[in-house]
C-alpha cells in the first residue's frame, strides 16, 4: 500500500537530517566546489545555497530563492513496503540559508497520489 502516514514522513525526515547532521559534505556553499555530477556514488553529497531573497514558511516552493537551490535526488530508501530498499517514489531535498535561518525545501512525489491518507491537515 502507497499511504503516507504522518510517521512515515516524519521518520524520512529525521533519516534525512540525521544523514546531513553526519555527512562531511553539508557545508556552505562558500567553501564547496560542485563537481560536475552532484550525485557522486561514493558519498552523498548535500549543497547548501546562500540566499538573500524572502522565503515564506507556507508549505509551498514557489519562490524565487528555491530556483537557486541545488536538488538532491539520490540515496533515498524505504521503509515500507520493505525496509531499505531504494525508495520506489522521487523524492528531491534543497537547501537555503539565509544570516538567520537554514531552510529544507523537499519535494516528495507519488506516482498515485489519491492514495495518500492524512490523518490530519492544518
Amino acid at each position: 500500500m502507497k499511504h503516507l502516514t504522518v510517521n512515515r514522513f516524519i521518520t524520512s525526515i529525521i533519516f534525512l537530517c540525521l544523514t546531513a547532521a553526519h555527512s562531511e559534505s553539508l557545508t556552505l556553499e562558500q567553501t564547496l566546489t560542485p563537481s560536475n555530477s552532484l550525485q557522486s556514488a561514493d558519498k552523498i553529497e548535500i549543497y547548501v545555497r546562500w540566499t538573500d531573497k524572502e522565503i515564506k514558511i507556507d508549505g509551498r516552493l514557489d519562490e524565487e530563492a528555491w530556483n537557486e537551490a541545488l536538488p538532491y535526488e539520490a540515496f533515498f530508501y524505504q521503509l515500507q513496503p520493505e525496509d531499505r530498499a531504494p525508495s520506489s517514489e522521487k523524492t528531491r531535498v534543497m537547501v537555503l540559508q539565509d544570516d538567520r535561518t537554514i531552510y529544507f525545501g523537499i519535494h516528495c512525489y507519488d506516482s498515485d497520489p489519491d492514495t495518500i491518507f492524512a490523518t490530519s491537515m492544518r
